[in-house]
This record gives C-alpha cells, sequence and structure tokens, in this order.
C-alpha cells in the first residue's frame, strides 16, 4: 500500500513540473468560433455632373429651313429662282402622210382620198411655272397648238378640188431641274412630266357644181381621223455658253409616248346608179394605239438681263403612228420644220 502511494505522489509531481506534457496528454475543447457580423449592403455612387451652361443662340449666316436661297446650289449662272414663263412661236412647214382605207373592199376605189399640199402654219406654244431654290427643281404646265389647212386641184377623169387640214393641241405637266457639273460653261437641263395631246386631219375630195359627174357617180368623198390620249413625255437641253459673250449654243431634245384612241372615218355621196340607188356610204373604225413624238431645237440664245432671254432656231418634229388601224391597213403620220422664235422671262 505505501509503494502504490508513493508512486502516485511521484506522477503527480512529474505533471506539475512539465505542464506542456499534460496539455497534450490530456486535450481540452477549444472555445468556439464567434459568428461573422452581418455587412451592410453598399450604395452604387452616382457621379454627380455639373450643370450645363444653357444653350447660344444660333449664328445668323446658318441655313434655315427648306426653300431658302443657298449659294452653293443656286448657281448665279442658273436661271433665277420664283416664277417664270416662256412664250414662243414657230412657223412650221407641215407634211402628212397616209395611206388610208386602201384595203377596204366594201369602199369603191378601196375608199382612197387624195391629199392636197397644206399651208405654213404659226404654232404658239406659253408656259408658266415656279422654280424652287436649294436645288429642288421647278414645276410648270404649258400649252401648244397649231392649225392649218390647204388645197389642190386636180384634172384626173374630171375636174375635182381637195380640201386638207391639220389641227392639235398638247398640254404638258412637267418637273425639270438643272445640272452644272458636267464640263465648264455648259448646263444640263432635264424634265419629266405628262403629256395630254389631240391631234385631228381630214381630207376632201369634191366635184364642182355643175360640172361632168365623174364616171364612178360619186361627186364627194371625206376621209377624217382623230386621235387623242395621254403618256408620259421626257426631255434634255444643254446649253453652252460662249466665253465672253452673253451668247449660248442650245440644243433641246423631247420625247413623248402618247397612248390613246384613233378614230377613222369614210363618207361619200353621189349620184344615183342605173337602178336608181344612191352612191352613199359611211362607215367608223375605232383603236387604241401608242403614239410616239419627237421634237428637236437647235439654235442660239441671248441673255438682255439675268431674268431675259431670247431663243432663235431651227425645229423639226415628228407624230409617228397617229392614223394607225392595223385591221383596214390604215397608216398616218406628220411631221413639221421650220424657224422658231421663243422668249423666256423670269419675276
Amino acid at each position: 500500500m505505501a509503494r502504490v502511494l508513493t508512486r502516485l505522489l511521484a506522477l503527480t509531481a512529474l505533471l506539475a513540473a512539465c505542464p506542456h506534457l499534460s496539455a497534450q496528454v490530456i486535450p481540452t475543447a477549444a472555445p468556439p468560433a464567434p459568428a461573422p457580423a452581418l455587412e451592410a449592403p453598399r450604395t452604387a455612387l452616382v457621379p454627380v455632373q455639373p450643370r450645363l451652361p444653357p444653350p447660344a443662340e444660333a449664328p445668323p449666316n446658318l441655313p434655315g429651313p427648306y426653300f431658302e436661297h443657298d449659294p452653293l446650289v443656286d448657281h448665279p449662272n442658273l436661271p433665277p429662282l420664283g416664277w417664270f414663263g416662256e412664250i414662243d412661236a414657230a412657223l412650221l412647214d407641215v407634211h402628212v402622210k397616209r395611206q388610208s382605207f386602201i384595203n377596204a373592199p366594201p369602199l369603191p376605189g378601196g375608199g382612197f382620198v387624195p391629199q392636197g399640199q397644206l399651208d405654213w402654219a404659226v404654232s404658239p406654244r406659253g408656259q408658266v411655272g415656279y422654280r424652287l431654290p436649294e436645288g429642288f427643281g421647278e414645276f410648270s404646265v404649258s400649252f401648244r397648238f397649231l392649225s392649218t389647212e390647204g388645197g389642190d386641184t386636180l384634172f384626173a377623169e374630171g375636174l375635182v378640188n381637195l380640201r386638207d387640214r391639220l389641227d392639235f393641241e398638247t398640254v404638258d405637266l412637267d418637273y425639270a431641274s438643272n445640272e452644272i457639273s458636267l464640263w465648264p460653261d455648259t448646263e444640263m437641263r432635264w424634265r419629266l412630266g405628262v403629256r395630254i395631246a389631240n391631234a385631228y386631219f381630214d381630207s376632201r375630195q369634191s366635184t364642182p357644181f355643175g360640172l361632168a359627174v365623174p364616171p364612178d357617180g360619186v361627186t364627194d368623198r371625206r376621209f377624217t381621223n382623230w386621235f387623242g390620249g395621254a403618256g408620259p413625255v421626257f426631255g434634255l437641253q444643254l446649253i453652252h455658253r460662249l466665253p465672253d459673250s452673253h451668247a449660248s449654243l442650245l440644243c433641246r431634245i423631247d420625247g413623248a409616248s402618247i397612248f390613246g384612241r384613233i378614230n377613222e372615218s369614210y363618207s361619200q355621196n353621189g349620184v344615183p346608179d342605173a337602178a336608181g340607188a344612191p352612191r352613199r356610204f359611211s362607215e367608223r373604225f375605232s383603236s387604241s394605239q401608242d403614239v410616239p413624238i419627237l421634237n428637236v431645237q437647235v439654235g442660239l440664245t441671248w441673255q438682255f438681263q439675268p431674268a431675259v432671254d431670247a431663243f432663235f432656231g431651227y425645229q423639226f418634229e415628228s407624230w409617228w403612228n397617229v392614223g394607225r388601224l392595223g385591221k383596214i391597213d390604215s397608216r398616218g403620220e406628220f411631221q413639221d420644220q421650220g424657224i422658231i422664235a421663243r422668249l423666256s422671262l423670269c419675276w
């Protein structure tokens, strides 16, 4: 018993002398870690801009709204802006070429009426329009007409009088624009629009009263042709200014394609035949047709003032298919050519 107590005391003294050994031999529980504190949400910082100064007034030389004068686009060589007008007159020699009712079996002689020579005629034209600034172009309306008649006398199978007539009218509604970017001292002007056209021509053959009746007994024959329609019209004008001069060379080409209706008629009267039947006949024919029109003008212009200029030159014009009816083999067209003078004004 004494030996056991002695050993316990010796062990107790050894543990007391070496505390680190007792920590390794007898482990102790570690204290619990403290709970992490909750962080407050961070608010995004918005940068504060400095206060902007009030807008300054626009300089007076800046361009304003549309349709105001712009010196970069409204070139001084171009015609002045605003209202403008043109008046021209052409002295023309007119020729009608037709082949009418040649293959119409019911008609005596095929229904052919000879032609006479038309007189020279004056064809007036008037135009009024408005030019917009800043290169926006111009709008215009124009009206032109021609009226002429003529006659002749034939001595084939007796004395026969011929009488011919031609009338036409056109109305153009156009938009046009000027270009100055071709080559030096040269301007280009193009136009596009709609043309309304009407053309009428007829021929009449008659035997003077009191003279011998022709062998076929027909004393009066008449052929008429009327065309009316509308279609696009387009044109191109080139002006070359001569150096150190108010004069310029001008070339204008206009073309149109008019779609409309042709109405033709033939009538005749004469003395009764051997059986007492009257020699009367009348027939009408109609069909749709496209009529091309070409007008060319070449001449010289002279500018008196920036708003006044004059033109004098030559004109050629042709209307094709204006009397074309395929089912009766009828053909008809006319051309005119002559001198033309024009005066242009701006205000």
